[in-house]
C-alpha cells in the first residue's frame, strides 16, 4: 500500500560549506569534494553546492543554487570557523531541515598558526540557529573527518525523510466520534506544531467506505494477487485476502479524495473489534500503567515538552531545572496522604509487546491486557527514592488536590502472567536510575 500511495518522501539532500573570509576558501572547496566522494562510496546521492558561504550575499547565492536543484534538505558543513551570520541566513531563508557539522582538521598542516576551530564554530552556529528559532539537527559527534561526516548525512538524510513527511502529513482517523469532532478529543496541538492534519472520521465511516468498494473486483483482484505473492507460504488465511484486498482499496480511494493541501497521510485505526468480526482479524489490546524509566542501554528515554509525567519532573527538580515538585494533595487514604500509582519500565512492556505478538502467531484468542507490576508508590515515595538514588536535595510543595484523580491505580497483571507469560523485570528503583542516567548523560 505504501507503494501505490506514494507515500515517502524523497529527500535531495545539499552540501553547502561556511567558511570565514580569513580562512582559505580552497580549503572548504576541497573539503566538501572530499565529503562527497565518500558520500558516493556510501551510495549517498548529496548534491554539493558550488558556493562557498563567507557572507550574506553568498548566502542568497547558494539559496538560488540549492532551490534550483531542487534540494528539500541541507547540510551546513563547517570547513573551518564558518561566519554564523550568514549561515543562519542561509538555514533561514532554504526552510528546509538542515544538519551543521563541522570538520576536523586533518594535520597542523591545514592550521592558521596551529589553531582549528570547528568546535567553537559549530558553538556559535547553534547559538546563532537558536536567535533566529531554528532548530539544526546536530549529531552525536559533529565534527569529524570526511568519513565520519558521510555517515552523519546517511544519519541525517532519514531524519530529514521525518522531518519532510511530518510537515506535510495528514492523519485520517477511525474510531467512536463523528467526522472532524475534535471537541472530545485527545490534545491534538502539538501535532498541528509539527505541521500534522488530522482528519477524524467514525467507525461506521470506515465500515460503509469498506462497502462501497465492493463492486472494484479488478482492484481488488489485482491487490489480492499482490498479497498472496508477497505472503508466500506464510499465507495462513488465504480466504481472508479479498475482504482485505478490499479493505485497502477503500482506504487508497479515500485517501486519494481527502488528501488536500497534503503529500502523505496515514491511517490511525481505533476499530479493532470490527476487525475481527469483520475479517476474522485477532488482536491483543496492552492497557499500559505508567510507562517509565530509560532503556538499559542509556540511548532511549522519556522527553515531552511539555513534560507532564512524575518521574521525569522529580529528576528535572534534582538537576535544578525547576525549582520544585508539585504534590497534588497529601489527604487522601493512603499510607502518606500521597497519590498511588503503578510505574511500569519500558524495557518490560517492550517484552509484553514481543510476547503479545508471539501469542496471536501462536494461534491465541483476542485479548485486552492490563500491563503493571502490580505494586503502587506513591508521590512521596517516589520522591523519596529519587533522592536516594540521584544524592540530591528534590523541594516539593503540597498544594491542592487535582480534581478526578484517584487515590489509588495499580494493575490487575494476572491476564499478562497467565496468557503471555510476562512478568516484570525491573522494579521503581531501576525505573528511577534508568531514567536518571538517560537524564545526566544528555545525549538528546
Amino acid at each position: 500500500m505504501k507503494q501505490s500511495l506514494g507515500n515517502t518522501p524523497d529527500v535531495i539532500m545539499g552540501l553547502v560549506a561556511v567558511s570565514r573570509d580569513c580562512f582559505p576558501i580552497e580549503l572548504s572547496r576541497k573539503r566538501v569534494k572530499e565529503v562527497a566522494a565518500e558520500c558516493k562510496k556510501l551510495n549517498l546521492n548529496v548534491i554539493p553546492c558550488e558556493t562557498i558561504i563567507e557572507s550574506e550575499a553568498d548566502a542568497m547565492h547558494a539559496v538560488a543554487e540549492m532551490t534550483s536543484k531542487g534540494v528539500n534538505a541541507v547540510t551546513i558543513y563547517l570547513g573551518n570557523f564558518g561566519p554564523e551570520g550568514p549561515t543562519t541566513i542561509f538555514a533561514e531563508t532554504m526552510h528546509v531541515p538542515f544538519m551543521l557539522v563541522g570538520a576536523a582538521e586533518e594535520s597542523k598542516k591545514t592550521l592558521i598558526h596551529g589553531r582549528g576551530d570547528a568546535f567553537c564554530g559549530m558553538l556559535n552556529a547553534c547559538l546563532n540557529a537558536g536567535l533566529r528559532n531554528l532548530i539544526p539537527y546536530v549529531p552525536q559527534k559533529p565534527v569529524g573527518l570526511p568519513a565520519e561526516v558521510a555517515k552523519n548525512i546517511a544519519h541525517f538524510i532519514n531524519v530529514a525523510r521525518v522531518v519532510i513527511g511530518l510537515k506535510n502529513l495528514k492523519v485520517f482517523s477511525f474510531g467512536p466520534r463523528p467526522q472532524d469532532f475534535y471537541a472530545c478529543n485527545a490534545p491534538i496541538k502539538p501535532l498541528y506544531n509539527l505541521g500534522i492534519e488530522i482528519m477524524e472520521n467514525s467507525e461506521l465511516d470506515l465500515f460503509e467506505l469498506y462497502k462501497s468498494a465492493a463492486d472494484k473486483k479488478n482492484e481488488i483482484n489485482a491487490v489480492a494477487s499482490d498479497m498472496a505473492k508477497e505472503l508466500g507460504t506464510g499465507n495462513k488465511h488465504p480466504e481472508k485476502l479479498k475482504q482485505l484486498a478490499q479493505f485497502e482499496t477503500a482506504l487508497a480511494d479515500f485517501f486519494g479524495k481527502n488528501l488536500g493541501s497534503r503529500q502523505y497521510g496515514v491511517f490511525a485505526d481505533k476499530c479493532w473489534p470490527a476487525f475481527e468480526k469483520a475479517f476474522g482479524l485477532k488482536n491483543v489490546c496492552l492497557r499500559y500503567f505508567n510507562a517509565a524509566g530509560a532503556s538499559s542501554n542509556g540511548l532511549i528515554g522519556e522527553s515531552h515538552s511539555p513534560e507532564p509525567h512524575l518521574i521525569p519532573l522529580v529528576l528535572f527538580t534534582a538537576q535544578k531545572k525547576r525549582e520544585k515538585i508539585f504534590v497534588f494533595g497529601n489527604d487522601y487514604n493512603t499510607q502518606d496522604g500521597t497519590c498511588i500509582r503503578d510505574y511500569i519500565h519500558v524495557d518490560d512492556l517492550a517484552d509484553a509487546h514481543l510476547k503479545a505478538i508471539n501469542y496471536l502467531i501462536e494461534g491465541g484468542k483476542s485479548a485486552i491486557i492490563n500491563l503493571g507490576t502490580g505494586v503502587g508508590n506513591s508521590v512521596l515515595e517516589i520522591i523519596d527514592k529519587a533522592k536516594n538514588i540521584t544524592q540530591k536535595e528534590i523541594p516539593f510543595e503540597i498544594v491542592n488536590r487535582r480534581e478526578g484523580d484517584p487515590a489509588i491505580l495499580v494493575a490487575d497483571n494476572k491476564k499478562a502472567k497467565e496468557i503471555l507469560n510476562w512478568q516484570p523485570r525491573f522494579g521503581i528503583d531501576e525505573i528511577i536510575q534508568t531514567a536518571w542516567n538517560w537524564h545526566t548523560n544528555q545525549i538528546y
